[in-house]
């Protein structure tokens, strides 16, 4: 999962989110998130993930871009959703 940040003026700055499409029996069908998704075997790093999954899904290429930190892991709690950790 990626957080992107983007400068918008002097002092504001905005946050990419994505619309999730809509599907039957998707627990997350129509919310917003951030761009993210599960690691390919493919992805050297996990930050490697974020930046691959942030290009298929927004096409913002963030090869380039300063890593701000890492945000700590969270495993949702809860009877709909299946055993994960986001991170």
């Amino acid at each position: 999962m990626a957080v992107v940040v983007v400068p918008a003026g002097d002092r504001d700055s905005a946050i990419l989110f994505i619309k999730r499409a809509r599907h039957p029996g998707d627990p997350w069908s129509g919310q917003m998130a951030l761009p993210g998704g599960r690691r390919d075997t493919s992805d050297r790093t996990l930050r490697a993930t974020a930046i691959r999954e942030t290009w298929e899904e927004t096409r913002v290429d963030l090869r380039s871009a300063e890593p701000l930190g890492q945000l700590d892991d969270h495993a949702p709690v809860t009877q709909v959703l299946p055993p994960i950790l986001v991170r």
